[in-house]
């Protein structure tokens, strides 16, 4: 999963029609994906379709490895492309330990306010945040994550948590995308077979719907914003996951159309 993406994106995200699911909040399950572990890709080759800053659509490829630190009990995955890279450390139960990401793109540094951004881990649910732009350090700021809190560079994983333990109807959480703003989501699963099309109203890349062909079905999660954050931004973003037991992370797509994004894993 193309984390560095989220870091821009997730600003926005997504609306899931109301009234479809039965909608749970996240402390709740947590008893339930105690047990479960997350599983990163080991290694893979990574495609972005995404605007530039001259607001054309452009390809950018990449890579994502992981590694397990038996030691230290963690996880390191690592992603790049041709405009960022990022970094993250994140424990067997999805638990962030430390996330870095430096980009280039300037979409992202004039939507942000930054080139540069640091979280790490304090204490048992407290994060120090810590951004630069042009090596221009911003006052480090601290966030204490509530039970129903979710940052958002741990995302996928917990909601790979949550496809291990069979959850399947809708779910809520807060989700951090900075220290200061906590957005509330819903969360709606759905079974999808990737011959078939996606869910999203988006002129999807060839390449990308090839690739996810390639798997014998996928497990979306469909995302939105719910209240005043839903109605000034009323798009929904998607991620992919592969089949049982594993619920690899795959791919993620969605916002507003003709500002979209998409992005795949190919392993």
């Amino acid at each position: 999963m193309k984390f560095n993406r989220l870091v821009s994106i997730v600003v926005f995200f997504f609306l899931v029609v109301s009234g479809l699911y039965a909608l749970t909040s996240l402390q709740y399950l947590l008893p339930n994906i105690a047990a479960e572990t997350i599983m990163p890709l080991s290694k893979a080759k990574t495609t972005i379709w995404a605007q530039n800053e001259d607001s054309e659509k452009e390809l950018r490829s990449g890579s994502i490895s992981s590694s397990w630190d038996q030691e230290n009990k963690y996880w390191t995955v690592n992603t790049v492309d041709e405009l960022s890279t990022s970094s993250l450390r994140v424990s067997a139960q999805g638990e962030l330990i430390n996330f870095s990401v430096a980009t280039k793109d300037q979409r992202q540094i004039k939507r942000n306010k930054y080139d540069h951004l640091t979280i790490q881990k304090s204490s048992a649910r407290q994060y120090v945040f810590s951004k630069s732009l042009q090596q221009k350090k911003e006052q480090p700021s601290i966030h204490n994550l509530t039970e129903k809190e979710v940052l958002f560079a741990v995302l996928p994983y917990q909601v790979q948590r949550l496809l291990k333990a069979k959850v399947k109807d809708g779910v809520n959480l807060d989700l951090v995308i900075t220290n200061n703003l906590s957005v509330n989501f819903d969360l709606a699963f759905m079974a999808v077979d990737p011959n078939k099309p996606l869910p999203g109203k988006y002129d999807f890349p060839k390449a990308f719907l090839d690739s996810l062909k390639q798997h014998s079905s996928l497990n979306v999660i469909e995302t939105g914003a719910t209240g005043i954050a839903g109605l000034i931004y009323p798009h929904k973003f998607y991620l992919a996951f592969g089949p049982a037991p594993d619920y690899l992370p795959l791919a993620s797509w969605g916002g507003e159309p003709g500002k979209d994004f998409f992005q795949v894993s190919e392993l």
